[in-house]
């Protein structure tokens, strides 16, 4: 059990205090089932319900009794997530009934996410006390466990900086999944990836002093639909001879974040059994500055046999996914899936929330959007607009690595990778924020993998397994 939980079958009623959801539609029903004390202290509180409004009832001691949180009767997670700073230490439960949901995982779930902290390099005083929640009875707690922990081991790694979570580190993060969850691994790394033909990763990460490797885990029965999950893993990105400026490259640790999107995506997977075949594939790599660094006018090649003119290093994730997703396709799964941070204008279009979404696929892209608004886990669909493709043409190779117009970034990286994918692959694409600055309104600023709740639930969905 997580110790932002209690089990239910352990908790004891004492020293739990409940935590009461009401909307404005049932706030008079609430207040009617309290006694006047309450009543008085709300109305001195001014608590109307609205959304974010939250109240601390006191008993005649005037200890803490109850706490009434408001909240929309459209959901919004943040005024979850962001409860367990706002009401302090201790032992608590949830009520729902003043607050109709069929949602309530969501809420547990919310809680947990409130309650991360990435402290692995402060003093544990520096800490600060996490309360815990009793798990509704209600509630599946081995898979609420399965998802905590997962987005928590995404949102470690892309907290970790490079100087820990290099490509080694983040293999044997992988090697050590895969072993919890009885997996397979096989690593292509250093010269081998020329020797079997992946020389745009090799290409990127030739000029760090850590070798680049392709990560490549197996599970489940070979007879099952097969899903296979593709992450970009560049651990730190300096931009490459493309040199980003001081404030772009601060943060550039998150780089990894679709790496550690699908690790967390797959691990569920594998805790949960879901009856697939599973394929796992991480191009690790740092794109950093040395004597062997590739340059901007570079051609490479593919493992597609596509060659490809270098306009900008720092372009480097469409590099290293392009090898990796040719790679998947050799096996004709039902779902290929990857997910990376791969552009900044992904942010300008979509914001900090929302994660942005390809395939050539529309009714796979129209579901998994409907999908992600369902489970509170958003993503939006972007045209794969073939117009676009003229701005990656090159006059020395058969295209260039991005576009130099500056428009549609977010557009034009999805159409480079396009050009890997087979067209009968059922492929979706989703450009990640890897990073947050407050996180659904509540826990620690950055790292986060959203989306992989969303693409969970939609395989759940067109696999029959609900």
């Amino acid at each position: 059990m997580h110790e932002y939980f209690l089990s239910s079958s352990n908790a004891k009623e004492t020293n739990i205090t409940t935590i009461t959801f009401v909307s404005k539609e049932s706030l008079q029903d609430y207040l009617q089932s309290q006694d006047q004390v309450a009543q008085l202290w709300l109305k001195s509180q001014s608590f109307t319900a609205k959304k974010g409004d939250l109240c601390v009832i006191p008993d005649s001691s005037g200890n803490r009794s109850a706490i009434v949180v408001g909240l929309d009767t459209n959901l919004d997670l943040s005024s979850i997530t962001s409860l367990p700073y706002k009401i302090g230490n201790g032992s608590y439960k949830f009520d729902f009934t003043y607050y109709k949901s069929a949602q309530h995982f969501l809420f547990y779930l919310s809680w947990g996410l409130g309650c991360y902290q990435f402290n692995a390099y402060k003093k544990e005083e520096d800490s600060p006390v996490i309360p815990a929640l009793c798990i509704g009875h209600d509630v599946d707690e081995a898979l609420l466990m399965h998802w905590v922990s997962s987005i928590s081991l995404g949102r470690d790694l892309i907290n970790t900086p490079c100087c820990h979570m290099g490509p080694d580190d983040l293999e044997d993060v992988v090697r050590h999944v895969a072993t919890e969850c009885n997996a397979n691994v096989s690593v292509i790394k250093g010269d081998e990836l020329l020797e079997q033909n992946f020389p745009a990763i090799y290409a990127v990460g030739k000029g760090a002093t850590i070798a680049p490797r392709l990560i490549d885990l197996t599970w489940g029965d070979e007879s099952n639909p097969k899903i296979t999950l593709v992450g970009k893993g560049v651990c730190f990105d300096t931009g490459g001879l493309n040199l980003k400026p001081a404030r772009g490259m601060r943060d550039m640790k998150k780089d990894m974040g679709g790496s550690a999107s699908v690790l967390a995506l797959a691990r569920v997977i594998m805790l949960e059994e879901m009856p697939v075949r599973l394929r796992l594939l991480i191009p690790a790599v740092e794109n950093a500055i040395g004597n062997e660094s590739y340059r901007p006018g570079d051609v490479l090649e593919t493992r597609a046999g596509i060659s490809v003119e270098v306009d900008n290093t720092d372009a480097e994730g469409r590099l290293i996914l392009c090898d990796a997703l040719y790679e998947a396709c050799a096996e004709s799964p039902d779902y290929l899936i990857d997910f990376a941070t791969l552009t900044g204008a992904r942010m300008v279009a979509l914001g900090d929330d929302v994660c942005a979404i390809f395939s050539r696929h529309l009714d796979v892209a129209s579901k998994l959007q409907q999908d992600s608004f369902e489970s509170h886990d958003y993503m939006w669909q972007l045209p794969l607009f073939d117009k676009y493709s003229k701005d990656l043409k090159s006059s020395i190779a058969d295209c260039v690595n991005s576009s130099s117009t500056g428009k549609a970034g977010t557009i034009s990286a999805a159409l480079f990778l396009d050009k890997f994918v087979s067209s009968d692959v059922k492929w979706v694409h989703v450009d990640t924020p890897g990073s947050f600055d407050n996180a659904l309104g509540g826990c620690q600023s950055g790292g986060d993998v959203p989306g992989i709740r969303a693409i969970y639930n939609y395989l759940q969905d067109v696999l029959n397994l609900k």
